[in-house]
């Protein structure tokens, strides 16, 4: 009789064993210590957004996480660290959509896109915002395009990044017009001079723009993405004011390095994708001008070729020279 009972206790204990293993697996997908590599400088804006998200994975996942700061060449340093670590979930990359835009600017990359990354999920999109001086005339895309027009190429627009410069110069071929571009180290030099009359518009991002328009220096026309954004709702998007098919929005992702197992991709996509329905995550990003962009690892790979051929258009109409 009790050598019955102890067979069915240990067939018991076995049962719930065996039911457990799955969430013990899980538990222990993500190693002790997390490095989340950044292609940004210390203390820039892009690296204050990193470190928000590595503290909301320590937070949710209760392992270790610390930032490591590989910045250079438009974040391709980072992502050669992020190919070259094990999938085990010790190497996490969360960047801008870094490789919309890098294959086509560099004759050679040190990985490639499609074979060297794990997509795991879309994060954030930052809408681009064409912007003029508060006191100028101009009060539409309208408006602008006809002074464009009337100006030839005696106009001019500024430009402190690789998206700046290539948004303006789709606005540019869908319009017909030729303004100069003007290039500048950062985007404080930009609106200055902005401000001074020496450039008729910029395209630059909402992060940026948002305290500018709200203080009344600058006007905003219309943002670059295809449904108008939330943090500046007022304003219509290219579509809208005339220059049907524009859609180009900033956006930022998560990767690991290649061959990531299924389930680890998974789980790190579903944590991501709940960090963006915090609180505290919706309130920082309507302080930095950010929208939150959820999505899964098939959306992010499918995205992530649209986007490549998208600025390799691009970077023909601006006739940007691979480096």
């Amino acid at each position: 009789m009790r050598s019955g009972l102890r067979s069915a206790l240990a067939f018991v204990i076995a049962a719930g064993i065996a039911a457990l293993a799955p969430s013990l697996a899980r538990a222990q997908e993500l190693p002790n210590l997390i490095t989340v590599v950044c292609g940004y400088p210390p203390g820039s804006g892009a690296d204050i957004t990193v470190r928000f998200f590595a503290e909301r994975l320590h937070e949710m996942s209760g392992k270790t996480v610390i930032v490591e700061n590989r910045p250079g060449a438009l974040t391709t340093m980072a992502a050669s660290r992020v190919a070259q670590a094990k999938p085990d979930g010790s190497v996490i990359f969360i960047t801008a959509g870094t490789f919309s835009s890098a294959p086509p600017l560099f004759k050679k990359l040190p990985f490639d896109t499609d074979k060297d990354f794990t997509p795991i999920t879309t994060l954030l999109k930052v809408a681009f915002v064409v912007g003029v001086d508060a006191k100028s005339p101009v009060k539409t895309i309208g408006d602008l395009l006809a002074k464009l027009k009337s100006k030839g190429d005696a106009a001019a627009f500024g430009y402190s990044s690789p998206f700046s410069l290539g948004a303006t110069e789709l606005l540019k071929s869908m319009a017909g017009v030729q303004p100069r571009a003007v290039a500048y180290q950062n985007a404080q030099d930009l609106q200055r001079e902005l401000l001074a009359g020496d450039l008729d518009f910029v395209v630059q991002d909402a992060s940026f723009l948002l305290g500018q328009i709200a203080a009344g220096t600058m006007r905003g026309l219309a943002v670059t993405t295809a449904e108008r954004s939330a943090l500046l709702p007022d304003l219509p998007t290219l579509q809208e004011a005339g220059l049907k098919g524009y859609d180009l929005p900033a956006w930022w992702g998560v990767w690991m390095p290649p061959g990531a197992k299924p389930e680890l991709v998974e789980r790190l996509q579903t944590m991501f994708n709940d960090m963006l329905k915090r609180d505290d995550t919706k309130s920082f990003m309507v302080k930095f001008g950010l929208e939150p962009f959820p999505g899964s690892s098939k959306a992010l790979a499918t995205f992530q070729v649209d986007q490549i051929a998208r600025w390799t258009l691009i970077t023909k109409l601006a006739k940007i020279e691979p480096q």
